[in-house]
């Protein structure tokens, strides 16, 4: 059968380039007017399919644009991958104890009374789950388009993973993931989760800020505690020298090497994207 690099053509990318999609894992991450996909074998090396998607802004509704999306491109609605994940980007989520998943749902419904929403939580690694505000219309049409998909925060798969990296030292670590004018902290004590924010920071200097007070927040030890960077080299290596100033041990993560054997374009996808992935190897 075709490889998964040669599934994309002028019309999409194309359900018929998979012969065996159940040795295939999907992950699609839905943003503001955009969806990106990827798509990759879980026994064939260099099989790597990456889309970033722009959603019609002229369609009537966001839904409806998205749906468009994801039918123009019939590889993303197979319905027997050997495992598909949703993670939906929104600002409206709040993180909480293990167990607790009520909690974030009183939580939620106090910040967003006037929101027809569901709360989706997920328990992640560290002690603690993260629940988000997900209006109904869009959990609905997930649902019923991707029946056995996990839907989670974009956060979820991120925090796992710096959890499952991190375990091994017995300092505290902060992770610092830069992305399209964003930044995400995730911050461990140990193996557990202290904290998971993105905060909107379109200038490098935001960046120091956010890092700086969340740091100062969680009694960061200078002497001991580590903080590593991800995410956009450029951004990245703005903020690095700033942070130096301040911070003894901020380095540049290290990406997996294992993770090249998804394809040369591996670097290209989204952290949280391949996260699970990035564990598993």
């Amino acid at each position: 059968s075709p490889s998964l690099s040669e599934a994309m053509d002028e019309q999409g990318l194309r359900a018929d380039a998979i012969r065996h999609p159940e040795m295939c894992r999907m992950v699609l991450r839905v943003l503001d007017g955009r969806l990106d996909a990827a798509v990759y074998s879980t026994v064939e090396d260099n099989s790597l399919v990456y889309r970033s998607i722009a959603l019609d802004a002229s369609a009537p509704t966001p839904l409806k644009a998205l749906e468009e999306a994801l039918y123009a491109n019939p590889l993303l609605v197979q319905d027997n991958f050997d495992r598909t994940t949703v993670l939906v980007d929104t600002p409206r989520m709040v993180l909480v104890p293990k167990g607790e998943a009520q909690a974030a749902e009183e939580a939620l419904e106090r910040l967003y009374p006037e929101l027809d929403a569901d709360v989706v939580t997920t328990q992640v690694r560290g002690g603690a789950a993260l629940g988000m505000a997900v209006e109904q219309d869009l959990t609905g049409f997930l649902r019923r388009t991707f029946a056995t998909a996990q839907i989670t925060h974009r956060l979820v798969p991120l925090c796992n993973y710096f959890g499952v990296r991190g375990r091994m030292g017995t300092a505290d670590r902060m992770h610092v993931h830069l992305h399209e004018g964003h930044t995400d902290i995730v911050a461990y004590s140990g193996d557990e989760l202290l904290m998971a924010n993105t905060f909107v920071t379109p200038e490098a200097m935001d960046t120091v800020y956010y890092t700086l007070a969340a740091a100062k927040q969680l009694g960061y030890d200078n002497s001991t505690d580590r903080m590593l960077l991800s995410g956009d080299a450029g951004p990245r290596e703005e903020v690095l020298p700033t942070l130096r100033r301040y911070i003894s041990h901020a380095m540049p993560a290290i990406f997996p090497s294992a993770l090249f054997r998804l394809g040369k374009d591996a670097m290209t996808v989204p952290l949280e994207m391949l996260a699970t992935q990035i564990a598993e190897i």
